[in-house]
């Protein structure tokens, strides 16, 4: 579901589920707003894409990943794919407080988010990084969950389509895989 602010200005018809994922490799450059379609049985990757090995909690992709926090050291935690989601990175609640993510870091103030699942409080700021396998993501926006979380438990949160759009993205579920290359 597209957020308010998208949704004024990007018409949709409908939503592409985990069903259409898994039936075929689906590939996605929204720079050039283009999606094509590939049967996983002949699909052959030959680029220099960076291939991110997948596993799923019930229909939801997860990707090992880390983040850098101003001035501390790097965290590894399992992060949900979530492409309805528009900003770059939302972190769950228990994620935050047990890295002390709001101890050190300058954040905003406190705003009130709605998506699908209902309201949530957060706090906006900036990380130093995300590293997806050998991609760097400088300074990606970061939404801290107060209470609760975006993803589902044990899961740090999700990387969202702010992050994944600066790639052709590439889901291949069949191979337990997600290719992201860069322009």
């Amino acid at each position: 579901m597209p957020s308010d602010a998208r949704r004024r200005w990007r018409k949709r018809d409908g939503i592409l589920g985990e069903g259409f994922f898994r039936r075929f490799v689906v590939e996605i450059d929204v720079t050039k707003q283009r999606l094509r379609l590939f049967e996983p049985k002949t699909f052959e990757y030959h680029g220099s894409g960076e291939i991110l090995p997948i596993s799923f909690k019930k229909d939801t992709p997860i990707i090992d990943a880390t983040i850098m926090p101003q001035g501390r050291d790097s965290i590894t935690g399992r992060f949900e794919i979530d492409t309805g989601c528009d900003g770059d990175l939302c972190l769950g609640h228990d994620f935050v407080t047990s890295n002390h993510l709001l101890d050190e870091n300058k954040v905003g103030q406190t705003e009130s988010r709605r998506g699908i699942g209902g309201g949530a409080e957060i706090r906006s700021g900036t990380l130093s990084e995300l590293r997806m396998g050998k991609l760097t993501v400088q300074k990606p926006n970061a939404n801290y969950f107060l209470e609760g979380s975006p993803a589902g438990e044990g899961q740090a949160g999700h990387i969202g389509l702010g992050v994944l759009e600066r790639y052709k993205m590439i889901f291949d579920y069949s191979r337990l895989r997600i290719i992201l290359e860069s322009p």
